[in-house]
């Protein structure tokens, strides 16, 4: 119980981050600080809207430093470890490449200077996302990239505010994606010699 009230008056006293607790796109833009302007980008497209933070995105992929590419190194090897432990226990793996929501808008990005580091942001993640690819599935290891079904999806996948995570109607795309890879591997699985 004390905990509980705790944690409640912390909350009360600490309010959440303004651009991630808005909840539609105006209350958000509205609580963006000046501060804040210099690294979130505002989309406001005819069809999706939302708030990007390509520099900090950017910081988890840029290629360029030592610490990503050890990171990297270690997240590689720690799946190709699973993959030789799934397949010894005749177990089938699947790497799902989640792509960040900067990535997955930026097509519909009409002017892309508008959006400081985002062009770079992409790339960096594309240059490790096509080498993560790459080295996967040299060791045998399928992997299933949704974002061109998050980019290609009927209604926008992400929150319109600056929460980087799909929404619910983002989750039903990729869930729907990693049904179908297992209703293929299925059919393989139960196809009948006849």
């Amino acid at each position: 119980m004390l905990y509980a009230l705790a944690h409640e008056v912390r909350k009360e006293l600490t309010p959440q981050p303004s651009l991630l607790a808005a909840r539609s796109f105006e209350r958000a833009v509205a609580a963006v600080s000046p501060i804040e302007r210099a690294y979130v980008s505002m989309v406001d497209g005819p069809d999706w809207r939302t708030i990007l933070n390509p520099t900090y995105r950017r910081l988890a992929v840029d290629p360029r430093d030592p610490r990503i590419l050890l990171g990297f190194e270690l997240a590689v090897d720690a799946l190709e470890s699973t993959a030789a432990r799934c397949r010894a226990a005749g177990a089938d793996l699947l790497v799902v490449l989640l792509p960040t929501k900067e990535s997955v808008f930026w097509p519909r990005i009409a002017v892309p200077e508008a959006h400081p580091q985002l062009r770079e942001a992409v790339l960096d993640e594309a240059t490790l996302g096509a080498r993560l690819v790459q080295r996967l599935e040299r060791a045998g290891v399928e992997v299933l990239d949704v974002q061109p079904a998050l980019r290609a999806a009927s209604a926008q996948p992400y929150f319109e505010n600056g929460d980087g995570h799909p929404n619910p109607f983002g989750h039903a795309v990729i869930a729907e994606r990693v049904a179908g890879w297992v209703l293929k591997k299925d059919k393989v699985v139960n196809r009948s010699p006849n």
